[in-house]
C-alpha cells in the first residue's frame, strides 16, 4: 500500500481470491499494465474480509511459475528509494526480465490466520520512453525553463503500443538529473518522477536513457536575454471575474521566447498605470507576480484598470492588461 499522500484512482489488475485456513480471504494487487523488462513494479497481498475487521498481511513467502520472465526480489535487490517508499509489510518486489506472461502466488500471516493468493503478471520489453513535464497547459516549448529554476517531469513507459509498469532510479540519465518513485495514472503502477535544477546560467542538457538507446529529449534554460515579449492571460467577456472595488482579481502572465510559451516563465513584475482605480495587494505602484506568473491585484474604484507587465526586474512594461473595474452590485 501507498502512504503518505492521496491515492490516486484505482485500476487494479484482476486477482485470484483464495481462502486461508480460518476460512478468511485474500487477494493479490498488481499493476494494471504490463510491467517494463529490466524495471522494478510492486504487488500486495490484501485482506478481502470486512472493512471494519481488515488487516495488514505479513508476507512469508512469494513466488512466480516462471522465475525467468518475472523474478520476487528480495528488499535489499531493488533500488533503496523505491524500497523505502514503498514500506509495507504486505507487499512484494518484482523485476520483469523477459517478456512473458507468468503467476504470482504470495502467502501471508493476517494475525492468526495463514492466506494464500495468486495473480497473473505480464511483462513487456520498453521500445519508448517518454517524459512529461509539470508545465502550464498552454506551453509551446514544454522543455524550456528558466536558468536556475526547479524543473519537474515524469516518465512513462511504453511496450508494443502499451503504457508499462516500472522504476529504475536511473531511467533518464544527464546532469542534474534526480529521479524517485512515483506514481502513474492509478492503482499499483509504478514509475519515476525526475527533477532539475537548471543552471544559474542559460544552457541545454542532453537526456539519454540506459534502457532505450532511441530516447533523446534536450531541455533547455533561458535567460532574460533570450526573452522576446510578454504574455497574459486575462479572461474577458461573460466569463470574466472582475473584482468590484474593495476585492482582489487575479490573471496569468509570462516571459514568451522566439519559439513561443516555455514550460516555466521567469518571475514577472506588474505595475498599475492607473494607481486610484487598481493596485497591487498593499496599493503598491509596482508588484511581482508569483512562482507561475500569477499577478494578483486589488480593485480601489470603479472605472478603467490598466496594469503594465514585465519581467521582473528588467523595469520595463512590454504588455498592457486593460479591464474596467465594475461597480458592486447587490
Amino acid at each position: 500500500m501507498r502512504f503518505g499522500g492521496p491515492w490516486p484512482s484505482l485500476t487494479l489488475a484482476l486477482t485470484l481470491v483464495s481462502c486461508g485456513v480460518d476460512g478468511k480471504s485474500a487477494a493479490v494487487q498488481v499493476p494494471s499494465w504490463p510491467l517494463a523488462v529490466g524495471f522494478y513494479s510492486h504487488a500486495n497481498i490484501i485482506d478481502t474480509g470486512s472493512f471494519s475487521t481488515r488487516q495488514v498481511g505479513a508476507v512469508t513467502s512469494a513466488n512466480t511459475s516462471d522465475g525467468s520472465i518475472v523474478a520476487v526480489a528480495r528488499n535489499s535487490d531493488a533500488p533503496a528509494d523505491f524500497a523505502a517508499f514503498l514500506p509495507s509489510p504486505d507487499q512484494v518486489f518484482l523485476k520483469a526480465l523477459a517478456p512473458g506472461e507468468t503467476q504470482l502466488h504470495i502467502e501471508a500471516n493476517f494475525g492468526s490466520s495463514k492466506r494464500s493468493a495468486q495473480s497473473a503478471l505480464r511483462a513487456r520489453k520498453v521500445d519508448a520512453i517518454t517524459i512529461t513535464p509539470m508545465c502550464d497547459a498552454n506551453a509551446d516549448l514544454p522543455y524550456s525553463t528558466f536558468a536556475g529554476a526547479l524543473y519537474s517531469f515524469k516518465v512513462g513507459l511504453a511496450g508494443a503500443g502499451q503504457q508499462l509498469s516500472g522504476y529504475q532510479s536511473d531511467v533518464v540519465k544527464g546532469s542534474g538529473i534526480q529521479c524517485s518513485p512515483s506514481s502513474l495514472e492509478s492503482g499499483l503502477n509504478d514509475s519515476a518522477g525526475c527533477l532539475w535544477l537548471s543552471p544559474a546560467t542559460a544552457g541545454t542538457l542532453a537526456l539519454s536513457s540506459p534502457y532505450n538507446t532511441a530516447f533523446a529529449v534536450q531541455l533547455t534554460a533561458y535567460s532574460v536575454a533570450d526573452v522576446a515579449g510578454v504574455g497574459t492571460d486575462l479572461v474577458t467577456g461573460a466569463f470574466a471575474a472582475i473584482p468590484t472595488p474593495g476585492h482582489t482579481g487575479t490573471f496569468g502572465s509570462y516571459a514568451k521566447l522566439a519559439g513561443g510559451r516555455p514550460c516555466q516563465t521567469l518571475p514577472m513584475q506588474a505595475k498599475a498605470l492607473t494607481p486610484t482605480v487598481c493596485s497591487g495587494l498593499g496599493g503598491e505602484s509596482t508588484w511581482v507576480s508569483d512562482r507561475l506568473g500569477v499577478i494578483t491585484y486589488q480593485a480601489l474604484a470603479t472605472g478603467d484598470c490598466s496594469i503594465g507587465v514585465g519581467v521582473n526586474g528588467s523595469n520595463t512594461y512590454p504588455a498592457t492588461v486593460k479591464f474596467k473595474i465594475p461597480a458592486a452590485t447587490n
